[in-house]
């Protein structure tokens, strides 16, 4: 290394622990990316035989194999992480749409054998003047405000063992006594028809102070 001039000046060369000899051999991977050297280092000035390079270059390999290998195990971890937030996503948004029941027979049979009901209720609401207050708000939010009552029209309806069955637009339709039968369905429906009203009501009462006109 003293004689080498690519060598000759570097610390650890001129100074402890006073390298003398040096061989490297290249990580070169499959697409031809240079990811590192394999080194040998020692104390005393030596000249590698052909045995000896062979040897290296042959660990150069192996070493590279492993990193390869390694990546490969990480790349696959990554994919099934991102392939298993998807199904979540998927389900998620299949419970979003279908009663939990619904879904898992979809899921589990591919289609949802369909069923008569001898008796539920449905509800359905919409926002009067809805076409007024579109024309006289900023879209972004009005669809917030939308989803903020929606929400909360979800959360009532659970409460009441009811299920939604869509919205379209400002309209949104539930019904009682499926897809389990119950006895109770009109009356659900009936208590979560008052709660949504009062809800409403409540925000009205908040938008009337912010001089905002009313969602009725």
């Amino acid at each position: 290394l003293t004689a080498d001039a690519r060598f000759c000046e570097q610390a650890a060369v001129k100074n402890e622990p006073h390298f003398r000899y040096y061989c490297g051999m290249p990580l070169i991977n499959e697409e031809g990316y240079a990811l590192g050297t394999v080194c040998v280092f020692d104390f005393e000035p030596r000249e590698a035989s052909f045995e000896q390079l062979d040897s290296l270059r042959r660990l150069a390999r192996e070493t590279m194999t492993h990193l390869e290998l390694r990546r490969k195990l990480i790349e696959l971890g990554g994919a099934r992480k991102a392939l298993e937030e998807e199904k979540q996503k998927s389900e998620k948004l299949l419970l979003d749409i279908l009663p939990a029941k619904i879904a898992e027979e979809l899921k589990a049979d591919g289609e949802v054998v369909p069923r008569y009901h001898d008796s539920v209720t449905i509800m359905f609401t919409d926002f009067k003047g809805f076409t007024r207050l579109a024309e006289s708000s900023e879209p972004h939010t009005l669809v917030n405000d939308l989803h903020q009552y929606f929400s909360a029209f979800d959360e009532i309806i659970e409460r009441h063992n009811l299920e939604k069955l869509k919205t379209i637009g400002d309209a949104y339709m539930c019904a009682g006594g499926l897809p389990e039968a119950t006895r109770s369905h009109p009356l659900d429906i009936c208590q979560a028809a008052i709660e949504i009203r009062d809800f409403m009501a409540q925000v009205n009462r908040q938008r009337e102070k912010m001089k905002l006109v009313p969602w009725e």
